[in-house]
């Protein structure tokens, strides 16, 4: 039952740390996620409910906006998923940190460019397109 799921998910989200929030450039839409769980929730500020939970393989390391309907999200299992907001639909990249990312940050004016560091030691350069 979603209804049980979101209002469980609240609940956990107050008994825990935030581990991660991010707004979207349209500041109607907050992603956020918490330091234990593996759900991302996304949250529309105007109407104050959570319209969304995307469940994850491992822990959420950060959130980066990519535009105003997609994000970033990088895992601890060293993971790059990217997830519409809308839809929920999640993309996993075609290679993966061999350890925890610790960093995103998408090119300012080129969005289809991102860059990932992790506890590997690697700095990954990504086609957001493509996700490669």
């Amino acid at each position: 039952d979603p209804f049980l799921r979101r209002e469980s998910f609240e609940r956990d989200m107050v008994n825990d740390d935030l581990r991660c929030i991010k707004a979207f450039p349209s500041g109607r839409t907050v992603v956020y996620s918490c330091e234990t769980l593996e759900e991302v929730g996304i949250v529309d500020v105007n109407r104050r409910t959570i319209v969304g939970i995307v469940r994850l393989p491992d822990s959420v390391t950060c959130l980066v906006p990519i535009d105003r309907t997609d994000f970033l999200c990088g895992l601890t299992s060293g993971k790059l998923l990217r997830i519409h907001r809308d839809t929920l639909n999640n993309t996993q990249a075609k290679f993966v940190h061999q350890a925890e990312v610790m960093s995103i940050a998408v090119h300012p004016r080129e969005r289809a460019l991102a860059l990932s560091v992790s506890r590997d030691n690697f700095l990954c350069a990504w086609n957001l397109t493509t996700m490669s």
